[in-house]
């Protein structure tokens, strides 16, 4: 009977960790997805997204940005503006820029036939193979992205870029400023914004 309470507990227990490990690591349910700019075509003129409040967030929130054009190397620069008040706005300053990596895994479970897929990942910093010889070993790791970017973000056309920025930088209200570059006549842009938030329902 001693030992039939033991397993329950210690059967208890893991089943608490594990499903404390899962919402941990639930971002679909544990973040939020703000929607920034809901895609629309930027002409020849300066686009304004819509205002948004983001003083439920905390830690660190990531941006992701989109564009794509008809055209060939048109570019269009995104500026991330934030105010306490809607009026006073200022660039939002210490952010970090990801870096797209594309990175092959191979399945070899299919022997000569081996199966290839290629990951295009928009990672925090940029991967960084040592050497050997000075730092003692050869192991890529992955380089941490600093966050002392300033500035508008200049967005070369298709493509998919992630910026990230720590909330207490930001005031209560951000919005995007997207700004195209000479000759664009045909561009869609969009943004959203995902982060932990304190409290939304």
């Amino acid at each position: 009977m001693k030992n039939l309470k033991l397993s329950g507990l210690v059967l208890t227990a893991l089943l608490t960790l594990g499903s404390t490990g899962w919402a941990q690591s639930d971002l679909f349910g544990q973040s939020r997805t703000l929607v920034l700019t809901v895609p629309v075509k930027v002409t020849s003129s300066t686009a304004i997204s819509n205002v948004v409040d983001v003083h439920m967030f905390g830690g660190v929130v990531k941006v992701d940005l989109f564009c794509l054009t008809n055209g060939a190397s048109q570019t269009m620069t995104a500026t991330l503006s934030t105010s306490p008040d809607q009026t006073n706005c200022t660039t939002l300053a210490n952010y970090a820029l990801a870096t797209a990596t594309t990175i092959q895994y191979t399945n070899g479970t299919y022997g000569t036939t081996s199966l290839v897929g290629t990951n295009t990942y928009n990672l925090p910093g940029t991967v960084t193979t040592p050497a050997s010889a000075t730092a003692g070993w050869a192991s890529p790791y992955l380089l941490s992205a600093q966050f002392t970017n300033t500035g508008a973000i200049t967005v070369t056309t298709p493509g998919i870029y992630t910026v990230g920025f720590k909330s207490g930088d930001s005031g209560r209200y951000l919005h995007i400023l997207w700004t195209p570059g000479a000759g664009v006549t045909n561009t869609a842009v969009g943004a959203v914004l995902t982060g932990r938030a304190n409290y939304v329902p």
